[in-house]
């Protein structure tokens, strides 16, 4: 008999209980098959996408926003849970609406977060402020739980630890994020990577008297498009045909619909899950419009195709993925907001109204049009030498548009869990300088430079001024604009 693989996530976390639900249901029929299912653990479920390009699994449970620029590589076959945002309150602080919570502390989480991006544009809708920490969930739950905080967010597969530990102590209340806020996150450009579906979250597991709409990031179950159909199909046809055993295997599925699990935000779905869908007669919806088709109202999908095309797409947030690297093609933005993007063979496609061009190594962005944009984009390259993501990016964008100074922006950077992860929490002024030195300019700092800046510093200068010079020096701010011309580079 033979087999096939699936991952879900640690022991510790629903991914991994969700995924077992699947082998459980498709090991019901093994013997009729002739196939049996096996379930493998991994370190967290964001190693599954590394695990199912390698071949090292047949089937993995991915994260709808780790889908995007695989469109080539990688299928669909069941839409399962979702990470749901959830905004917590205490039921003793009065706070039922998003409007109550309006002047009140709300803890979105680590600054540049898929979390805290998301949350900050949903309450910024209601016109909430937040509080943004580096603080890990715990430590935010026992703020909240100590009154310091007056609601935390947190994002993941209900029913979720925090929600029954403030339930207990204090009475849990959870907030609905819909209408105007969960239009404003969905309609943001980018909701293209940060995939959202409308949820009323499941209240079973902490006694509510009634749901709670959200919004969150859809869980898939994906194979490579190279699966051989029939597999991918008995796989599909498990879950269809047993949805209500589905439903019963563990809370994070217990509002699972058949058409939920034909819905795909990102990807499209493989022939063998189709195969099943229109066996079943449940419907099925496949993003974007065939490889080189006309754009729509919607958002689409575009795939490289070979010789000279005219690609138009329309109204939307629309995507050309293309099967290389960046370096292998020359794009040029032009001044009446096409894009030419000569590929390796030599043809030329031009692009209009298209948002963005996904290479295997990063994601060119065409749609970015701030005049802040690329003071936030530097201090990613001072603070953490790296190239940004696009949700960190654009959050930091809207919040520098909206009023945030660029020195406060400087200090979220260095507060932040990313920054003391790579620095550690001790990091002298000396090594600090060092760094900027390193990171912005590529070099070593000359001596009197260094001696500036480490006086500057131990006279009691702070370091986000420090950080805001340093990438705004010409030479740096020269590198960057010209790196920038074609489109904002996001990892």
């Amino acid at each position: 008999m033979s087999s096939i693989s699936f991952v879900g996530g640690s022991s510790r976390e629903p991914e991994h209980a969700v995924a077992g639900a699947i082998v459980r249901l498709f090991n019901a029929d093994r013997v009729e098959n002739g196939v049996t299912a096996d379930q493998i653990e991994s370190g967290a479920w964001q190693d599954n996408l590394a695990l199912l390009r390698s071949g090292r699994v047949d089937f993995a449970l991915v994260r709808a926003d780790q889908l995007v620029g695989h469109e080539t590589e990688l299928r669909v076959v069941l839409s399962l849970h979702s990470h749901a945002l959830t905004i917590l309150t205490r039921e003793q602080d009065g706070s039922a609406t998003l409007a109550d919570l309006a002047g009140r502390r709300v803890d979105i989480g680590p600054a540049g977060s898929p979390m805290a991006e998301l949350a900050a544009r949903a309450l910024a809708a209601a016109g909430v402020n937040v509080v943004v920490s580096g603080l890990p969930a715990e430590d935010r739950a026992q703020a909240l739980s100590d009154g310091a905080i007056d609601a935390m967010v947190l994002l993941g597969a209900h029913p979720l630890p925090d929600v029954r530990a403030i339930d207990a102590l204090h009475g849990a209340r959870l907030i609905d994020i819909d209408g105007a806020a969960a239009a404003a996150a969905s309609s943001d450009p980018a909701s293209r990577t940060l995939t959202y579906e409308p949820r009323d979250s499941p209240i079973a597991a902490y006694g509510l008297d009634a749901p709670f709409s959200t919004i969150g990031y859809g869980f898939a179950l994906v194979a490579r498009a190279d699966m051989p159909d029939d597999i991918v199909r008995m796989v599909a046809e498990s879950a269809l045909t047993r949805a209500d055993s589905l439903r019963s295997l563990h809370p994070a599925l217990s509002d699972i619909g058949l058409d939920d699990l034909g819905v795909s935000t990102v990807l499209p779905f493989h022939d063998g899950a189709v195969a099943a869908f229109e066996a079943a007669g449940v419907p099925y919806g496949t993003p974007g419009t065939p490889p080189g088709g006309p754009g729509s109202a919607v958002d689409d999908s575009f795939v490289e195709q070979p010789g000279d095309r005219l690609v138009d797409g329309g109204e939307g947030d629309d995507a050309m993925t293309y099967s290389g690297e960046r370096s292998g093609y020359s794009v040029t933005l032009r001044d009446d907001a096409t894009v030419s993007v000569v590929k390796p063979d030599g043809s030329t496609d031009t692009l209009i109204s298209i948002e963005r061009a996904a290479f295997t190594d990063g994601t060119l962005l065409f749609d970015i049009d701030s005049a802040n944009a690329s003071a936030a984009y530097r201090l990613y390259g001072g603070a953490f030498d790296r190239t940004p993501d696009e949700g960190g990016l654009r959050y930091w964008i809207a919040a520098i548009d909206g009023g945030l100074g660029l020195r406060d922006a400087a200090a979220g950077f260095l507060a932040s869990r990313e920054f003391i992860d790579l620095y550690g929490a001790d990091l002298g002024d000396t090594d600090f300088v060092s760094a900027l030195y390193e990171n912005v300019l590529g070099r070593p700092g000359e001596p009197e430079g260094r001696a500036f800046w480490i006086g500057y510093l131990q006279e009691g200068g702070a370091r986000a001024d420090v950080l805001v010079q340093f990438t705004q020096l010409p030479e740096f701010v020269g590198i960057s604009d010209a790196a920038l011309a074609n489109g904002f580079w996001v990892a």
